[in-house]
């Protein structure tokens, strides 16, 4: 595992772990590291990016956990989304609708959260695949899709 800070300086797991924790309160948390003091306040955290928002010794950065396999998925380039003009929103898989992010009249461009399908206990996201403006929502919180199945018209 590493930490990418503010996008261009780097740790290795190991290095930031052997960091110890002084004192913590709320989100305010004092860390000893290398015999040097921080102050540390988490401002913000973003599980589904692996980002957290601190401000380290009064100074902002934003710290992203990177794996083995979010590696693997960048350099294979499934991490970016193919670009194209949407019409339909299929279901990838059969499943269950967990959250429908949308409505009719949004307008979503490649990326955006659309929608969230269980399947085989997982969650997974679905994202727009492109830009497009939602003409109608085909689901609803609790619905049944099957593989394929449309689940909104753009």
């Amino acid at each position: 595992m590493k930490y990418i800070v503010n996008e261009h300086l780097e740790f290795k797991g190991n290095n930031l772990e052997k960091g110890t924790i002084v004192h913590t309160e709320g989100n305010n948390i004092r860390l000893l590291y290398k015999q040097k003091l921080y102050d540390v306040k988490v401002l913000s955290m973003n599980e589904e990016e692996k980002t957290c928002i601190m401000k380290v010794n009064g100074y902002r950065r934003k710290v992203r956990r990177s794996e083995k396999i979010d590696d693997l998925i960048a350099r294979l380039g499934f991490n970016v989304p193919p670009k194209h003009e949407l019409k339909e929103v299929l279901a990838p898989m059969p499943g269950l609708v967990k959250e429908v992010y949308v409505k009719a009249g949004d307008t979503v461009t490649t990326g955006d959260n659309l929608f969230v399908l269980e399947a085989m206990k997982m969650e997974n996201i679905i994202k727009a695949a492109g830009d497009g403006v939602v003409s109608a929502v085909l689901v609803k919180k609790g619905d049944k899709v099957e593989k394929s199945g449309r689940l909104a018209k753009l």
